[in-house]
Parts: structure tokens; C-alpha cells; sequence
């Protein structure tokens, strides 16, 4: 699977971590049924084939046309999290990951959240992984292109003034600020949705442990389906 994710060596290490994180919490087993949401162009789902008995992934970029072979069990379907077109209490597993941060308003991200609530059978359960991007993580975006360019991000760029950047780092408090697919985004605040509809049973830090809420990269949480009836 590294081989097949761009960018540099800590990049794909990162991601691969939190990539491996969520599998290993999901726990899957060969009869389940799974739905990645937010799959990109499909690389989880490809992934995960032999260890379920069906796999589908769903994404508004999704572009079939890209893969030269694709597995009788995996399907990729190009569709929105809003909406997503399974029937009801099909899947007994499903993942999303570092997709929470680019969805928004936070209306429409619930309504993700909702909805992978509505396809998961009663006692299914939900990975999410979600970038750390407040606090002492804020500061080294911050600084990191002064002295890594490479490790600037164009939403980054943001201009704050000192008491904005004060109250992000130290407060952890963004209110006011724009919220930019990862820059700024408060991951507190998909912990507070999913608690609506799930059970959190756990959470990760990746790929250094605990240390992830210092330096900033994910957190992999699993959670359990709550009653329909929420």
C-alpha cells in the first residue's frame, strides 16, 4: 500500500499509519460488509478486498476510469457522504477518514455523519480518523514554512494577527478564524457530532502514540452505532 501513496517519505508514513491504525481497531472479519466514505480514488477500498466479503467505496472525485482492474467485492461509486446511496443497515463496518476536515459547512458534515449512522446495521461499527490541527500543531504549521517549504500547506497561508494566533495555540480556541480543510479545524468538534449518533470505544493517536496530540497529525477513533431511533 506505500508504494502506491505520493509525496514524501513522512507523508506516506503518516498516512499509511492512520491508514493501518483504522483497520486494526475495525478488526473486520471475511464475512462484513464495508463502506469507506471519503475514499478518494479507491486505495483503501482496494486494500481491504480480500479481507471482506464486500467492500464499497464512495467519494464525489471517484474515477473508475483510472484503474486497470478492480475486484469482484470492491465497488467505487462517485457520490456525495450527504447522500449516500446504500439502503439502510447494510454494512457492519464502515471507515471515514481524514475526510471530516474537508467537509463544510459542519450542517453538511453532520449529515455525513447521519448517514453512515443510517447504512450501518444495529451494533456496526465506524472508524474515523481526524487531523490534529489546534494548539501546539497550529504553531508548527505556522513556523514550518519558514524554515520546510515543503511542508507548507496553500490553506496555511492564512494571515493572523498575534492575538488570533495566540488564542489558537495556547487557548485552542478558532472561533473567528476561516476554517480551511485542515488549517484551524477543531477535531473537538467531530468528536461532539459523532457522539449524537455513536458510542466512541476508543481512540488512537497516530503514528507516534500519544504524542499525535502534541505534534499534530491524527487521531483514529472507533465507535459503536447507537439506536436507530437517535
Amino acid at each position: 500500500m506505500e508504494f502506491m501513496i505520493k509525496g514524501s517519505l513522512l507523508k506516506r508514513w503518516q498516512h499509511v499509519s492512520h491508514l493501518r491504525m483504522a483497520y486494526i481497531l475495525a478488526n473486520p472479519k471475511k464475512t462484513d460488509y464495508i463502506i469507506d466514505v471519503g475514499c478518494g480514488q479507491g486505495l483503501f477500498p482496494l486494500s481491504l478486498a480480500s479481507k471482506c466479503k464486500k467492500i464499497i467505496g464512495i467519494d464525489p472525485r471517484c474515477d473508475v476510469s483510472r484503474l486497470s482492474f478492480i475486484p469482484m467485492n470492491v465497488q467505487l461509486i462517485k457520490a456525495k457522504g450527504q447522500e449516500l446511496p446504500i439502503q439502510s443497515r447494510y454494512c457492519d463496518v464502515a471507515f471515514c477518514l481524514e475526510t471530516p476536515e474537508h467537509i463544510s459547512p459542519d450542517a453538511d458534515r453532520l449529515k455525513v455523519i447521519k448517514e453512515i449512522h443510517r447504512v450501518l446495521k444495529p451494533g456496526g461499527i465506524a472508524t474515523f480518523s481526524i487531523p490534529i490541527e489546534i494548539g501546539i500543531p497550529l504553531l508548527l504549521k505556522l513556523v514550518a514554512p519558514y524554515f520546510i517549504p515543503s511542508f507548507a500547506y496553500k490553506s496555511s497561508r492564512q494571515e493572523l494577527n498575534m492575538w488570533q494566533a495566540l488564542r489558537a495555540i495556547f487557548l485552542r480556541d478558532v472561533s473567528g478564524l476561516e476554517h480551511s480543510d485542515h488549517f484551524a479545524f477543531d477535531y473537538r468538534l467531530v468528536i461532539q457530532e459523532m457522539q449524537q449518533f455513536f458510542s466512541i470505544k476508543c481512540a488512537r493517536g497516530t503514528p507516534v502514540g500519544r504524542l499525535s496530540y502534541i505534534l499534530g497529525t491524527t487521531i483514529v477513533m472507533l465507535a459503536e452505532k447507537n439506536h436507530d431511533s437517535r
